[in-house]
């Protein structure tokens, strides 16, 4: 009802509270109730009488009647489920992948107090970030569900790119960073997935995205993150962003099913952070490897060339420059 009542709201410079209350199926009087209960929520709404109610101003809150409007995908975000707080998306999701919800499914809160990062991680997701989760059912076979999450850094680095006009480069796998100096760059996104599989295919798997929009990050993290309304100055829309992330990661996903990340390998290197020749450290957590950068192969892999000239093939793992 909160939704519907917003949506009302903001789509008229001013509505009647007899209009607005028939329009959201409620009495005057609950209609008061639930004007009072937006204002506390930090909904600025003007009222007067016989003039009606004006919402004047709002708080940077996702609802998913906003989203939906206009939002141009098929099936990605369709069903779109908005906490206010949750545990984790990741594992809201999940729950709901095994209950055989469809793909496109996506899970979002408002604040996550166990956000989930890769390897383990833990993942600052305070208020004003976007933290989400979208449940897919891809045609591919176990070993290629790494490329999920490598392609769809490519999505959100265009709908960053798009919307907030910010340059993004990708650190492999799936890091989204931007450059703030000469010599230095920051992470303002990314990317894990978890799955059900069987031996031969995917049954479900759940792909987990945090971008760091609107929020503060504790003092720990600001030496290697970042979030965009640091670097811009101002509070980004972030409905307007989340609804192109959705848009540009359905566009990626399909082209990764029709023909591999052959397809979108090119656009991958132009992002990318690392060069051909550049020295790395790859740490996989069992395993701490130096060698050169060698390409990227077309099964998302990263080769490296070792310090005895072997060539050797990674497919997980944090690399350092």
């Amino acid at each position: 009802m909160i939704d519907d009542l917003i949506s009302a709201l903001a789509a008229s410079p001013r509505v009647s509270g007899e209009t607005l209350a028939r329009s959201v199926g409620i009495s005057r009087q609950a209609l008061h109730k639930q004007i009072l209960s937006l204002r506390k929520m930090g909904y600025e709404i003007l009222g007067r009488p016989k003039a009606g109610y004006r919402l004047a101003s709002e708080p940077d809150r996702i609802l998913a009647s906003r989203v939906l409007n206009g939002l141009k995908t098929k099936f990605m975000g369709k069903n779109l489920i908005v906490a206010e707080k949750t545990d984790s998306t990741q594992s809201e999701a999940k729950a709901l992948a095994e209950k055989g919800l469809s793909e496109g499914t996506t899970v979002l809160a408002e604040e996550q107090s166990n956000g989930k990062g890769r390897m383990g991680r833990s993942w600052e997701s305070g208020r004003g970030g976007l933290w989400f989760s979208v449940i897919l059912r891809p045609s591919l076979p176990p070993q290629k569900a790494p490329l999920i999450a490598l392609v769809s850094s490519l999505a959100v680095a265009r709908a960053i790119e798009s919307t907030v006009k910010v340059r993004c480069f990708l650190k492999w796998p799936n890091d989204i960073l931007v450059k703030i100096s000469k010599k230095g760059h920051r992470k303002i996104c990314g990317s894990l997935i978890e799955m059900s599989s069987e031996p031969d295919r995917i049954v479900w798997a759940a792909l987990g995205v945090g971008i760091d929009v609107n929020n503060a990050l504790p003092k720990s993290l600001e030496s290697v993150g970042i979030s965009l309304n640091k670097i811009t100055g101002k509070r980004i829309d972030r409905t307007l962003l989340f609804r192109s992330v959705l848009e540009n990661l359905e566009g990626t996903y399909k082209k990764l099913l029709r023909g591999g990340f052959k397809n979108l390998k090119k656009e991958y290197v132009r992002r990318s952070l690392i060069r051909k020749g550049d020295k790395v450290v790859l740490d996989d957590s069992a395993s701490r490897v130096r060698g050169n950068f060698v390409r990227f192969d077309p099964d998302g892999s990263i080769v490296l060339s070792m310090p005895d000239g072997e060539r050797r093939n990674f497919y997980a793992g944090d690399v350092t420059l």
